[in-house]
């Protein structure tokens, strides 16, 4: 474009001097017209890229005000950082980035600019269901994040569009750099527990859940208060598995205590949001032995 404007700028007096024909002037436009900066070529080029750029800056608004969360790309080395220094990772995967060459390709050729749309260029719905997706994983951000003392991170990454525009988004999570998992579905919470009362015993109780049909989900993790008489509330979490029922020994006797339950992802890698409070749940008393 710059040269294009030299040239004209530079025949122009010529031709009003009759210092040179016209036909240099016809031969600078026809070579505009077979440019790649035509006005109608170089306007759909760059409109693709503004929807692009108004994408991107849609989706991860809200992740960069996040400081627990960081964007990553192809380019830059946070992810590396995140990744292999946090003992637990995990990573929203959006793939709307344009190939790395398409500004050469665009200049290297010539005629009426077209390329393949991308997934989000006029398809409302499918865009509703990314920004559904990705509020999902900042929901599972957000109870995640407050673990103390677990050393983990979370990443927004942008690819490049995948040849099956199908393949739009994954969730992948890391352990110790190493992935294992490229598609998770982070899970919804349990019920709210149950305690059936003609199931309690003097150090254990039965509770009463909801298996979730998840792959991810290796079991559920029971978060109980015991209620002393000063009114103090000492909490203790037992492992169980993904059940729907279970029991919980080891309990003091003649308690009063709070449960409440949450999915746990891979062994402790992350966790479900975690239920409301069941109450009265109450241990019997501990009977002795008879002689």
């Amino acid at each position: 474009m710059i040269e294009y404007k030299t040239n004209l700028t530079e025949i122009l007096p010529k031709i009003k001097a009759k210092l040179a024909g016209e036909e240099k002037l016809i031969e600078i436009l026809n070579m505009y017209d077979n440019s790649a900066f035509t006005k109608e070529r170089s306007e759909v080029f760059l409109s693709l890229r503004k929807k692009e750029i108004d994408t991107i800056t849609t989706i991860i608004d809200k992740a960069l005000k996040d400081p627990a969360m960081s964007l990553s790309d192809v380019k830059n080395a946070v992810e590396n950082e995140c990744i292999f220094k946090g003992k637990y990772g995990s990573a929203f995967v959006l793939k709307l980035l344009p190939s790395q060459d398409i500004a050469q390709r665009f200049l290297d050729s010539r005629g009426t600019w077209s390329e393949q749309k991308a997934w989000f260029i006029n398809n409302i719905r499918k865009v509703v269901k990314i920004g559904r997706e990705k509020r999902t994983y900042e929901n599972f951000v957000d109870i995640n994040k407050e673990e103390e003392g677990k050393s983990q991170c979370f990443l927004i990454r942008l690819e490049e569009i995948a040849a099956d525009q199908n393949d739009d988004f994954q969730v992948q999570l890391y352990d110790t750099g190493r992935q294992i998992e490229g598609n998770f579905r982070a899970p919804d919470k349990p019920p709210n527990p149950e305690c059936p009362k003609d199931q309690l015993g003097s150090d254990r109780m039965k509770i009463v859940s909801q298996r979730m049909e998840n792959s991810h989900v290796s079991g559920q993790e029971v978060l109980l208060e015991a209620v002393t008489e000063e009114g103090d509330l000492t909490e203790t979490s037992v492992f169980v598995p993904n059940e729907d029922s279970f029991v919980v020994k080891g309990l003091r006797p003649f308690t009063q205590f709070r449960v409440r339950t949450r999915y746990v992802v891979h062994d402790g890698h992350s966790f479900s949001d975690v239920t409301e409070y069941l109450d009265d749940c109450f241990t019997k008393p501990h009977l002795p032995l008879l002689h």
